[in-house]
């Protein structure tokens, strides 16, 4: 599944789209001037473990 361009996994069940979006919006405001890339939400009984991934840029050695 994808959401804005970014790859969203789910895991013990699932979300709408407003609650996607608003953990999508919370990281990019937390970390601002980074590509979100991919995010994954494992549902669990009353929280959520949120594992994200930016884009990766080149660098030199």
């Amino acid at each position: 599944m994808f959401y804005d361009g970014i790859k969203i996994y789910m895991q013990n069940g699932k979300l709408d789209d407003v609650e996607i979006a608003y953990y999508i919006n919370k990281i990019r405001k937390t970390h601002k001037g980074k590509i979100l890339k991919r995010i994954s939400f494992i549902l669990g009984e009353g929280y959520i473990d949120l594992r994200y991934m930016f884009q990766s840029y080149p660098f030199e050695r």
